[in-house]
């Protein structure tokens, strides 16, 4: 019973909308091999690309769900958000000056999802939208690598290391990183909403502009976390030339000795 309402309820809010995507989805659902075949960076290819100029943007459930129109915890639907994010998805290429990071568990079975429960119908809308909508033969980034915290604090936190960075998060995340033990060549903070951030972008882009006339030159990174809002400013700045990071949750690292791996 309890299945047969999730249906109803899936149908209800995608079938107006996009039902080429529910076809896909109903199609996609039952078949236990079902999955994509995306090329991942090493971890070696992926920090060389970052040691470059590469700028990192990460796609994941939460920005599926607001492609299709639904709302999630902390950011309400908009059609601009949802074309701005469909714009990171669908210009991505190997000349991008940014590297799209998706989830590995697009290229996994829906069998070897099954053995969790909820993968299956946390990842099969993206397993589904990369076989429509994404570059095949673009090289993509593992979404997580900033959850880990190993990985975090062996080359990222070392990476931001005599930098001039401009933190773009909530007071309080912002907060927090000023106790951070990092040596960074200086550090400026820019205050976004905890929640629905997007509806502020413009005043974001004003006072993150403001901040950037600090430097003679494009010698600073943006490290962002403000929700799906992040992907966007991420894109914009990486193509005026700033290398950015959509960090997320993994900001934490910088100044929480907690182990955040499993929100994965």
């Amino acid at each position: 019973m309890a299945f047969i309402k999730k249906v109803i309820k899936f149908f209800k809010h995608h079938f107006l909308k996009d039902p080429f995507f529910v076809l896909l989805y109903a199609l996609g659902y039952f078949q236990k091999n079902y999955k994509n075949k995306a090329r991942f960076y090493t971890e070696q290819e992926f920090f060389a690309a970052i040691t470059e100029g590469k700028s990192i943007i990460r796609i994941g459930d939460g920005e599926i769900g607001l492609l299709h129109g639904r709302d999630i915890h902390y950011q309400v639907h908009s059609p601009e958000l949802e074309q701005g994010l469909k714009d990171i998805i669908k210009n991505y290429s190997p000349t991008s000056p940014y590297i799209l990071s998706i989830p590995v568990f697009v290229n996994f079975t829906n069998q070897e999802l099954s053995t969790t429960n909820g993968k299956i119908s946390c990842w099969l809308p993206l397993k589904v939208e990369f076989r429509r909508m994404f570059n095949k033969t673009a090289s993509y980034a593992d979404a997580h690598y900033f959850y880990y915290r190993e990985l975090m604090l062996k080359f990222f936190a070392q990476f931001l290391q005599n930098k001039h960075v401009v933190f773009i998060s909530n007071e309080e995340t912002n907060t927090q990183i000023k106790s951070t033990s990092i040596p960074f060549a200086s550090a400026h903070y820019v205050h976004t909403p905890k929640e629905n951030s997007f509806a502020k972008l413009h005043d974001i882009i004003v006072s993150v502009d403001e901040t950037l006339k600090t430097y003679a030159d494009k010698n600073v990174v943006l490290a962002i976390s403000t929700g799906p809002t992040s992907k966007i400013l991420a894109k914009h700045y990486a193509d005026l030339g700033y290398q950015s990071f959509d960090i997320g949750f993994g900001l934490r690292y910088l100044y929480d000795q907690k182990d955040y791996s499993d929100v994965i």
